[in-house]
C-alpha cells in the first residue's frame, strides 16, 4: 500500500535531512528561553526558589507560557503582552521555515533552502491564518452548541453537572475528529502550496487540491493519521510514566527532568517533521495527486 511505502520513504527522507529537525528544535529553544525569561524572573521574585518553579523548569517549553500566565495576578498584563509578542515571533519564524522544509522533502534536495523559506513565507503564513480562523470558528460553534444543549446550569445542581459532563463527552468526540480533519487538510495544503506558482489564488487552490486528494486517498490518509496519533500518544504516555518517577528535590534530579523534557520536545518535533515527510511521499506516490502540476 502507498501509505506504508510513504512511511518508509518518509522516514528515510526525514533522517537524510535531520539537520532541519535539529535546526527547528534549536530555534524553538532559543525563542522559548527569550519568551519565558520575563515569566521566570517575575515568578522567582514572587515565589522564590520554590518546588513549583522547579517543576516548571523541568518541563521547560514555549507551549507552557500561556498556562503560566493564567495563574498569577500581579504583573499579569505585562507578562501577557510579552508572551503574545514572542508567540507572534514564533509563528512568523515557523511559517518562514516550514515552506523551505516542505520543499526539501518534496524535491529531496536541500539546495536553495533559505530562498525557498523566503519565497513561500507569505503563502504559508496566509494558509496558517485561514486554518487558525477555521479552528477558532469550530471551537466557537461547539461552545455555542454546548451552551444550547445545557441551558441554565446551576453550580449547586449535581444532576445538571452530571448532564453537562456527559454532553461534553459526547460533543468532544466529533469536535476532536473535526479538529484532526482540519489539521490534516492544512498539512496537505502546505505540500500542494509550495509546488504551485506564486499567486493570491494559489492558497485557496492548494486547499481545494488538499480536500480532493484526502477524499480520493481517504484510506491511506486515515492510516497515516492513525500512525501519527498512535506515536504521539505513545510518546506522551511514556513521558508521563517516566516523569512520575522523578522526585525533583535536588539539582541533579531537576537537571535530569529538564533533559527528559527536552527529549520529549525533540521527539514531538521529529514526529511532526516525519509526518510532513510521509505526506509529501504519499502525494508523490499517489496516482491521483497532481503534486507536480505547476499550473
Amino acid at each position: 500500500m502507498n501509505c506504508w511505502k510513504a512511511c518508509k520513504e518518509g522516514f528515510l527522507l526525514f533522517m537524510k535531512h535531520k539537520k532541519l529537525w535539529f535546526q527547528y528544535y534549536i530555534i524553538n529553544i532559543v525563542i522559548a528561553f527569550l519568551g519565558t525569561f520575563t515569566v521566570f524572573t517575575f515568578m522567582n521574585s514572587q515565589f522564590g526558589n520554590t518546588s513549583a518553579l522547579q517543576g516548571i523548569l523541568a518541563i521547560y517549553d514555549f507551549e507552557i507560557v500561556t498556562d503560566i500566565l493564567t495563574n498569577y495576578g500581579s504583573g499579569i498584563s505585562v507578562l501577557f503582552h510579552q508572551s503574545f509578542l514572542w508567540t507572534i515571533i514564533f509563528v512568523f519564524i515557523t511559517a518562514f521555515l516550514i515552506g523551505g522544509i516542505i520543499k526539501v522533502y518534496v524535491e529531496d534536495h536541500i539546495a536553495d533552502y533559505w530562498n525557498h523559506c523566503a519565497s513561500y513565507f507569505r503563502k504559508i503564513l496566509g494558509l496558517a491564518l485561514i486554518f487558525f480562523l477555521l479552528q477558532l470558528g469550530l471551537l466557537f460553534l461547539f461552545l455555542m452548541l454546548f451552551n444550547w444543549l445545557i441551558p441554565g446550569i446551576s453550580p449547586d445542581d449535581i444532576v445538571s453537572e452530571v448532564t453537562a459532563l456527559n454532553q461534553f463527552k459526547y460533543l468532544s468526540i466529533p469536535y476532536l475528529m473535526l479538529v484532526i480533519l482540519i489539521s490534516t487538510i492544512h498539512d496537505y495544503s502546505k505540500i500542494f502550496l509550495v509546488n504551485m506558482k506564486a499567486s493570491p489564488a494559489s492558497i485557496f487552490k492548494s486547499i481545494r487540491k488538499s480536500i480532493k486528494f484526502c477524499c480520493s486517498e481517504f484510506v491511506h490518509v486515515c492510516i497515516l493519521i492513525w500512525i501519527n496519533l498512535a506515536l504521539l500518544i505513545g510518546f506522551i504516555v511514556l513521558y508521563k510514566i517516566i516523569e512520575t518517577g522523578f522526585i525533583q528535590d535536588s539539582f541533579s534530579m531537576i537537571l535530569l527532568a529538564f533533559m527528559l523534557g527536552q527529549l520529549s520536545i525533540m521527539l514531538r518535533i521529529a514526529l511532526k517533521f516525519w509526518n510532513l515527510a510521509n505526506i509529501s511521499r504519499l502525494c508523490t506516490l499517489s496516482k491521483s495527486s497532481s503534486l507536480h502540476d505547476h499550473t
